[in-house]
């Protein structure tokens, strides 16, 4: 695995536990949220930088329309 185990985990799991909630309705970052959840017991830094990188793809694509009609 590549990076380094967090000292102190709790801020990755603060916000990949928050993330899940927007699955709901951004069903486009569900996979991403998925797998970095997976390492909630023992975070490494490359997956703190892909919870990184998910809220700033969030808060870029803010306003996309992502409601599917049947």
């Amino acid at each position: 695995m590549d990076g380094t185990l967090l000292d102190d985990p709790l801020r990755h799991r603060c916000l990949a536990g928050s993330l899940i909630y927007l699955t709901i309705i951004r069903p486009d970052i569900a996979y991403a949220i998925h797998i970095v959840n997976q390492f909630m017991s023992a975070p490494f830094s490359t997956y703190y930088v892909a919870v990184l990188k998910i809220l700033f793809y969030v808060k870029v694509n803010l306003f996309m329309d992502f409601i599917f009609w049947p």
